[in-house]
């Protein structure tokens, strides 16, 4: 009798679960010009080299990736994340049940990689310093160039749907950034952290949006200098009422 083996677990047995390693999605695997922009597509006969050695699971998340940051997540079929990723659909099926559930899955990695950008801003200075406030619009600008800070905000409008399961990870994603960015404002010194933390946000979502009209790079050095325009006004308003305070 022949034995059928499923996506590397024997038919009718159980899948083991496994923990997996976080999943690096950023677009950095594809050649980029001098200033950080995607110039071209990965050459498919590299990307089935690398899928000797790249866990389908990880090909699949980077694949994913890939293509809901050039097209939107509507607009890539489950066919095209499976090539793309030299797999097939059902490989893809075994490690998530639905396209839902892997767009999921996409956006949790993708928060992952929102923790180090904070560990690598939280390690620019001590607490309380502008260089952290900077250090924040240099990695978010950067995001605008790669493509990696605007997922959460084109996620948001696709996913409209109360029922799908990225809503949950698009809603404690937002909510851990306001906290974290208010944190820094507070640590900062800044007389309304909360409303300076919602006016970045707002500011670094509608640079998401008008990117594609604008450009990349435009749009980066835009976001940044009205960034820093209002933290400067906030850090005017703070040294004025510790005058008044003193006076």
């Amino acid at each position: 009798m022949r034995t059928i083996v499923q996506g590397g677990v024997l038919a009718g047995q159980s899948p083991r679960r496994q923990q997996t390693p976080p999943v690096h999605l950023g677009l950095a695997q594809n050649p980029t010009s001098a200033d950080g922009l995607p110039v071209g597509p990965l050459d498919i006969n590299k990307r089935v080299d690398q899928s000797v050695r790249i866990p389908p699971r990880t090909r699949i998340l980077s694949a994913a990736a890939e293509l809901f940051s050039r097209h939107g997540i509507g607009a890539v079929s489950v066919e095209a994340i499976a090539r793309t990723a030299a797999s097939n659909k059902m490989t893809l099926y075994h490690h998530f049940v639905s396209k839902d559930e892997l767009v999921a899955a996409y956006l949790r990695e993708s928060a992952k990689e929102a923790d180090a950008l904070w560990a690598r801003i939280q390690s620019t200075g001590s607490a309380g310093t502008a260089a952290q406030l900077s250090a924040w619009l240099a990695e978010m600008g950067q995001g605008l160039i790669d493509g990696s800070g605007s997922r959460f905000t084109k996620a948001t409008v696709e996913l409209w749907e109360k029922s799908h399961p990225a809503q949950r990870v698009l809603r404690s994603y937002k909510v851990l950034q306001r906290r974290r960015l208010t944190r820094l404002c507070r640590a900062a010194g800044f007389r309304t952290p909360s409303m300076l933390a919602d006016a970045l946000l707002l500011l670094f979502e509608g640079a998401c949006v008008a990117a594609p009209s604008v450009g990349r790079v435009g749009i980066r050095t835009r976001f940044i200098k009205l960034g820093e325009a209002m933290i400067a006004a906030g850090t005017k308003r703070r040294v004025g009422a510790r005058q008044e305070h003193h006076a």
